[in-house]
């Protein structure tokens, strides 16, 4: 490795500690939640205890509230899901869509991937149960 390969190494890990964000950094409140009134449709009661280990197990490291605590940088700017205004706006039935199909299925960012292949429906509504149980900020 020359001098410069150095130089450069070194300046490209302090930019990175740079920009990343405060151990107690709260990630941002979602701003949007489109086609969030056009679900009506009936979601099955779930248990938010178990709908707390898979969001640990499956969710945390996007929606993690704090931002150290997600799995990547690259998730630092995907909302949490706590918010009031978030879950005063949305129904249970939108919540179950974007767990089951993703976030293109009501027009949002497509790295929000589909979890139907990965959990049941039931589980899915175990998520949806969590959420709601969550103590609004």
């Amino acid at each position: 490795m020359t001098q410069r390969s150095i130089v450069l190494f070194i300046s490209l890990g302090f930019a990175a500690c740079a920009s990343a964000p405060a151990p107690d950094a709260i990630a941002p409140c979602p701003t949007e939640a489109r086609d969030a009134y056009d679900l009506d449709s009936d979601v099955p009661a779930g248990d938010p205890a178990n709908g707390a280990v898979l969001f640990a197990r499956e969710c945390a490291r996007c929606h993690s509230r704090l931002v150290a605590e997600r799995g990547s940088s690259l998730f630092r700017d995907y909302p949490r899901l706590d918010c009031l205004d978030f879950q005063e706006k949305v129904s249970d039935a939108y919540l179950h869509r974007v767990v089951s199909e993703g976030g293109p299925s009501v027009g949002l960012d497509k790295l929000m991937k589909p979890f139907a292949e990965t959990l049941s429906s039931s589980e899915i509504a175990d998520l949806v149960a969590y959420l709601r149980a969550l103590p609004p900020s």
